[in-house]
């Protein structure tokens, strides 16, 4: 029996772009700090972190879709 998770993944998705804003909010940004650079977006772990978390979830639901395929 499978269950709708359509509710729960547009929950976590809305949790994850309110704290999105709360990223700029940290020092680097606003007026003279740096972060028109890409430098920045490269170094800091602020930014980095929510696309290697999407990386992550990607490469997660690629390897359970393709174990799936492999046992039917």
């Amino acid at each position: 029996m499978r269950s709708n998770q359509r509710p729960w993944i547009l929950t976590i998705a809305a949790g994850a772009l309110g704290l999105a804003s709360q990223a700029a909010a940290h020092p680097g940004h606003g007026l003279g700090g740096g972060s028109t650079h890409w430098l920045h977006y490269l170094s800091d772990p602020l930014h980095l972190a929510p696309f290697a978390v999407g990386a992550l979830a990607i490469a997660l639901a690629w390897r359970r879709r393709s174990a799936r395929a492999r046992t039917r």
